[in-house]
């Protein structure tokens, strides 16, 4: 440590939690002298009872947690505070304590006594969700990078704000149209906002979610080339094949995409849980990631061309038999899914969930398996494990498995019954 210059040092001791870095100082005048306590954020004893008397000992402290903290009321000595953690009804923070503060971060959601923080000049991530007491005249010299007005409908326009990257104007922000016209996000979630129908004009924007009862439909995004689009529930969006950079999609539960609507589309990863519409997607052949859970419309015919990293078939009683993926090293079969021992006889994952699922019973020719749930009503024994060498295993509820000497090497492991020993 001696060997590093004083400024490494200086950031190495500040990315401490609290406890580490208390510790660390009480090892020699040196540490106490030159290394300060910066963090009062996380992993800190008792934080709730932390009081202004106590705050007055820490005088250093760049990040501070007082989370629907009553007796802490005053921060004027805080000056080199940049991350303030003030929500919730009960927080004792209000505009007089943060007066002399110049912060870069403030999450003050549901704290309705945080009305104005136009005094920050470096703050540059703001959270004013639900009953948050920030409106329009409370931010209106600021220019953010993130703000989020989840719920909170006292911020209405943010078009000032011309370096806002990021925006939550989810289900009743005040946010409309109208109040966004001037921006041009990177990422925007607007779901179940009806007042936000179209972002065409953000030409920058990559990542949007528009699920729920959102305002948004296909004429809303017709200009946009997205990287990642979450239209969960979202009825409205039906075609997106314009889209030739997305990667990531959301079409989850009843979202008005189906099988055309992304015909031409070849993506990495995408989520269909619970979308009868979407049956096929054999045509995406750098698809990496496929959530076909629940009562989605894909089927065995649906994926037969395909070669999956991770595959979520959970409940989904159509997928029967994913041997040919050999590339395939995460899979999801619990439930009443289809998938029996010989829907996997030939593949090698690293990690697997069985839980509740009766049909598969043997996994040892899984020579790299890891991770193994097999709780509850799963079929697998401890006949069915007893080649492997795993690293997690979870087998609550399942009484047929029981804690042999050959799994001495598990670190984490859940059994039906903790009691039993080990033979």
């Amino acid at each position: 440590m001696e060997l590093l210059p004083n400024d490494i040092r200086v950031i190495i001791f500040d990315m401490l939690d609290f406890i580490t870095g208390t510790n660390l100082r009480q090892v020699s005048v040196h540490f106490s002298t030159n290394y300060h306590i910066t963090n009062l954020y996380n992993n800190i004893p008792n934080i709730r009872r932390l009081t202004n008397d106590i705050l007055k000992l820490f005088p250093h402290v760049t990040k501070l947690y007082a989370s629907n903290n009553r007796k802490i009321t005053n921060l004027d000595h805080m000056t080199k505070l940049q991350l303030l953690h003030a929500d919730g009804k009960n927080c004792g923070i209000d505009d007089n304590s943060i007066r002399n503060l110049n912060l870069v971060a403030l999450i003050a959601r549901y704290n309705k006594k945080i009305t104005n923080v136009n005094h920050m000049t470096k703050l540059r991530i703001l959270n004013a969700e639900n009953d948050c007491g920030i409106g329009d005249e409370g931010i209106s010299d600021l220019n953010l990078i993130e703000l989020c007005t989840y719920n909170n409908k006292k911020i209405i326009n943010v078009n000032h704000m011309t370096k806002l990257q990021i925006l939550n104007a989810e289900c009743d922000s005040g946010i409309n149209d109208e109040g966004i016209r001037n921006l041009n996000l990177i990422k925007l979630s607007t779901c179940s906002n009806k007042k936000i129908t179209s972002v065409n004009h953000m030409t920058g924007l990559e990542i949007l979610s528009a699920g729920g009862e959102c305002g948004i439909d296909d004429k809303g995004i017709c200009d946009l080339n997205l990287i990642e689009l979450y239209a969960d529930s979202n009825t409205k969006i039906t075609n997106i094949n314009y889209m030739t950079k997305l990667k990531r999609l959301n079409a989850n539960y009843s979202c008005g995409i189906g099988d055309t609507g992304i015909a031409e589309l070849d993506l990495i990863k995408l989520s269909v849980r619970c979308n009868k519409k979407i049956t096929n997607v054999n045509h995406m052949v750098k698809l990496q990631s496929l959530n076909a859970s629940s009562d989605c419309g894909i089927d065995d015919n649906g994926i037969r061309n395909i070669n999956l990293k991770k595959l979520n078939a959970a409940y989904n009683e159509k997928i029967t038999n994913v041997d040919h993926m050999i590339k395939l090293q995460s899979l999801d079969a619990s439930g009443d899914c289809g998938i029996d021992d010989n829907g996997i006889r030939n593949i090698n994952l690293k990690k697997l969930n069985a839980a509740n699922n009766e049909k598969i019973t043997n996994v040892n020719h899984m020579t790299k398996l890891q991770s193994l749930d097999a709780s509850s009503y799963c079929g697998i024994d401890n006949d069915g494990i007893i080649e492997l060498s795993l690293t997690e295993l979870n087998a609550v509820y399942n009484n047929k498995i029981i804690r042999k000497q050959y799994m001495s090497s598990i670190s984490i492991i859940v059994l039906g019954d903790p009691e039993l020993d080990i033979d």
